[in-house]
């Protein structure tokens, strides 16, 4: 099972403080199995609302900040769509959602408007009802279906830690923001505390990693001054140029591999050699 399955299975929803907690607990045993030292990062005391970023290795002087989300999404039935590659698709299907959420409050504000025969209350229904839809959008049901947000962010991040050399460790620092889905509220807390670490340090912030062929890269005009953003790019493209076609498919045996177990087919002859306890395994 890997890391990305063995979270998916016990912790696809992170959204309650219990939630959140269990899967605080589990993910810092983890990191410490891989030889790391994770820490609770508490709440900025101008805050209202409590944060527990889970840190592990030193921001302060490390090189590179690798971070995701560990919380969870509300839904109310509609997709969370993304699309970094067509940028116009992206933002007329957001556009779509804000219109049907104007429509189903301008809906109930005109029933209870012509209820009443009243037009200060048709906008002040309408007022409240889109105000509601947008706060179930924040703090209503939990989304069930968060593979890919965040929970393949969370995966990649920890494979990262688990693969790195040891020397690159001390140069390498790793975060998991709480209540992101709240207005990114744990990353501008922790940003408040550790000024410098925000406006000082290279982060790669790992969000939606899906499948496919493409990886897409989003950098604001800090990160791309940076010389560190340049040898990254250099380095794509120069893997680009290549025009490798690979094929990252796990546990997928070569040819030689499978000329090793040619042999084996030649062994079993007999019908009563294809199943156990009367299970038929042909």
């Amino acid at each position: 099972m890997t890391i990305r399955e063995e979270i998916d299975a016990q912790f696809p929803i992170r959204k309650t403080t219990a939630q959140k907690r269990a899967f605080e607990k589990w993910v810092m045993a983890k990191m410490r199995e891989m030889g790391y030292r994770p820490y609770v990062d508490g709440m900025n005391r101008k805050d209202k609302l409590r944060h527990r970023n889970i840190v592990a290795g030193d921001p302060q002087n490390a090189e590179l900040l690798i971070s995701a989300h560990y919380d969870t999404a509300a839904t109310i039935g509609v997709p969370d769509l993304r699309i970094p590659r067509n940028f116009p698709v992206y933002i007329l299907a957001q556009g779509a959602v804000l219109l049907g959420m104007l429509l189903i409050s301008l809906l109930i504000g005109t029933v209870v408007g012509l209820a009443t025969k009243s037009g200060d209350l048709l906008i002040l229904t309408f007022f409240f009802a889109y105000l509601a839809l947008m706060l179930l959008m924040m703090f209503g049901a939990a989304n069930k279906h968060n593979v890919n947000d965040n929970t393949s962010g969370i995966a990649a991040l920890l494979e990262t830690m688990q693969r790195l050399a040891p020397e690159a460790r001390e140069k390498t620092a790793f975060i998991l923001f709480d209540h992101q889905e709240t207005g990114s509220r744990g990353a501008k807390s922790y940003g408040a505390q550790h000024v410098e670490v925000q406006t000082m340090k290279l982060l790669v912030d790992l969000n939606c990693v899906g499948d496919g062929d493409t990886f897409v890269i989003s950098a604001p005009k800090m990160a791309q001054d940076k010389p560190e953003y340049a040898a990254v790019r250099a380095a794509y493209d120069n893997q680009k140029a290549q025009g490798l076609k690979l094929n990252m498919a796990r546990g997928k045996p070569g040819r030689d591999q499978l000329d090793l177990v040619t042999p084996m087919l030649s062994l079993i002859t007999r019908p009563e050699d294809f199943g156990a306890d009367g299970i038929e395994e042909r």
